[in-house]
């Protein structure tokens, strides 16, 4: 699924993993073809944006703090 969105970005689409309501919902388990046993982890959104992205700015490297001694 990982590799899925990051095609997607690197392709110029906008796109998401969402687990919601519906993930859980034993009409839409059903509907999909699901056993009672399968569970969906999530649904992939991929698309086109309906804006731009703005720019941010890059971080001031004093911002980062050491993790290591």
């Amino acid at each position: 699924a990982q590799n899925i969105l990051l095609a997607a970005h690197a392709l110029g689409f906008a796109a998401v993993w969402k687990t919601g309501a519906a993930a859980y919902d034993s009409f839409v388990k059903e509907r999909l073809g699901l056993a009672p046993n399968e569970q969906i982890v999530g649904f992939l959104y991929i698309g086109t944006r309906a804006d731009s992205l703005a720019a941010r700015p890059a971080p001031e490297i004093a911002q980062f703090h050491a993790v290591w001694p």
